[in-house]
């Protein structure tokens, strides 16, 4: 219950700053990608070993600053398709994997991740990059399993630091959900990704 009604507060909200876009939308990624550097910094602080502990930070910065800047960059249509996809994602990948089940798809990092659900996370992004992208249906595929298979490396990764500290979640700050780093580590990697696609032209939106 408290893991949905944070849902059904924050999604509309969400989806409210980044249609308005703006000053608002900076002020909220400077916000969101704030707070991930601190919860990247909390998980360093419980590393052993300085070298990671320290490398860890380092690359937490210069991460959340690309992030931060590919938020920005992006037109206002492509953010909202993307974030959607990547929402879609873990819906999709949330299902089939309940559904179907089956081999697990990394059992000693994040246990509840199965190949069934990598192929619902790849599946529901290119339906919903269809509608953006349209008629290009050939292309919208090939972008949905894109973000599907990018969100998952974005997830498993952060799922690898915590279980590497012994953790659960990267903070409590959203009820139910855990961190916001919980929240955005699919789509800081997949927007990261795809601004750097669209800055070398590799990805064209229309």
């Amino acid at each position: 219950m408290q893991r949905t009604l944070s849902i059904l507060f924050l999604a509309p909200l969400v989806l409210l700053v980044f249609w308005i876009g703006g000053f608002l939308l900076k002020a909220f990624a400077a916000l969101v990608m704030l707070i991930a550097f601190y919860e990247f910094v909390m998980i360093a602080k419980l590393e052993r070993q300085l070298g990671v502990k320290y490398g860890l930070t380092a690359f937490a910065a210069v991460y959340c600053a690309i992030a931060f800047i590919a938020l920005i960059s992006l037109p206002l249509s492509v953010l909202l398709f993307l974030m959607l996809s990547v929402w879609g994602s873990d819906i999709g990948g949330y299902i089939f994997g309940k559904i179907i089940g089956g081999p697990k798809l990394a059992p000693k990092i994040s246990p509840n991740k199965t190949i069934a659900g990598l192929v619902g996370a790849c599946l529901v992004p290119s339906v919903v990059m269809g509608l953006y992208l349209a008629p290009h249906y050939d292309t919208a595929m090939i972008v949905g399993v894109m973000i599907g298979l990018i969100g998952q490396i974005g997830d498993v990764s952060i799922s690898y630091l915590k279980r590497r500290v012994g953790v659960k979640d990267t903070g409590n700050i959203i009820p139910g959900h855990g961190g916001v780093l919980d929240r955005v580590d699919a789509l800081m990697l997949v927007i990261v990704v795809f601004w750097v696609l669209s800055e070398f032209k590799v990805v064209l939106w229309p």
